[in-house]
């Protein structure tokens, strides 16, 4: 009992003061390349536990409220899943006069078919931003990653994708359904209110998930940066490019959104959950291609930072409207 009731407690700090947490696991991966290579493993496990609290946590009252409005969830969802392809597609084209390893093709390939990061209804909160539209957007395009992301995969990466698109999608609905049943299981068993009282408790238990999915995703990194250091800055900076492109198109074109909902489907846009696909593949990723998913993550690690003045003054500005 007083174990339990310790573990209870550190995982209540660690969910209050524990955001710094997220850079330092970047770095250690960084720093101790045993250590990321040691965890890689664990991205299947992580995945799967994100995905079981993020459904444990969902009250999903706001997601039966947005059908009142189908029409704009519908536009949503369609929007996070093709938007990315396109962009990535205009990119792989642009760089077919070049000899380009298959490998950043692949990489480039799942960032354009993951689904948003599950993170981004937290982003939601984190600027006191609405967070219905992006609650419902993001679990939906989860819920069905399984029937497009692997498909989408192919169809961007053809002979390049080291798994046949079944086995992927078959594999992705394992990990994606049972993230899902276990949180919702969760939920029932506990009931709503009883989880949302264990909300720094679970912040906790993101944090460490969080640092073992960082220190995993830099698996590799430290030695590619000494050993070809071009191809690394090359390969950061397509991300960030792409990363960019997603949300300033976004922002630009959804002008029938409210402000704040444009700017949170814009993050999503940008910000992919290559996590999901790498972890169903496995060790069946070439290594170019978890090189690029590596470097992908760090805009997703600086970008709320980046994006804090724009939402500030969303934040001042009305929140309703079509802009």
């Amino acid at each position: 009992m007083k174990l339990l009731l310790a573990i209870n407690s550190l995982l209540a700090l660690i969910g209050r003061f524990g955001a710094p947490g997220f850079v330092v696991a970047v770095i250690f991966g960084l720093a101790f390349p045993q250590l990321a290579q040691l965890f890689r493993p664990l991205l299947a496990p992580v995945q799967f536990v994100f995905l079981a609290i993020m459904f444990a946590r969902t009250d999903f009252r706001p997601i039966a409220a947005m059908a009142r409005r189908p029409a704009q969830l519908a536009y949503a969802c369609l929007w996070l899943i093709v938007v990315p392809l396109v962009v990535t597609f205009a990119v792989i084209l642009a760089m077919r006069a070049a000899p380009v390893d298959p490998g950043l093709i692949l990489g480039l390939a799942i960032m354009a078919a993951a689904p948003p990061v599950i993170s981004a209804p937290a982003i939601a909160m984190l600027f006191r931003f609405e967070p219905s539209l992006i609650i419902a957007a993001v679990v939906l395009t989860t819920a069905l990653a399984p029937v497009f992301a692997p498909f989408a995969t192919e169809a961007l990466a053809g002979a390049h994708i080291p798994m046949d698109a079944r086995a992927l999608a078959l594999r992705l609905a394992l990990l994606i359904g049972g993230g899902m049943v276990a949180g919702v299981a969760l939920r029932l068993i506990c009931g709503s209110e009883r989880v949302a009282g264990a909300r720094q408790q679970l912040d906790g238990a993101i944090v460490i998930l969080f640092a073992i999915f960082a220190a995993a995703a830099m698996d590799g990194v430290t030695h590619m940066a000494l050993a070809q250091p071009w191809t690394v800055a090359g390969y950061l900076a397509l991300a960030c490019v792409i990363t960019a492109v997603g949300f300033g198109l976004t922002l630009a074109a959804l002008r029938n959104f409210t402000p704040t909902d444009r700017f949170l489907v814009a993050y999503g846009s940008g910000q992919r959950n290559m996590g999901l696909l790498i972890a169903a593949m496995g060790a069946a990723v070439p290594q170019k291609a978890y090189l690029f998913f590596s470097l992908a993550q760090i805009p997703i690690f600086i970008t709320p930072q980046l994006l804090s003045p724009l939402a500030r003054r969303l934040q001042a500005g009305p929140a309703t409207g079509g802009g």
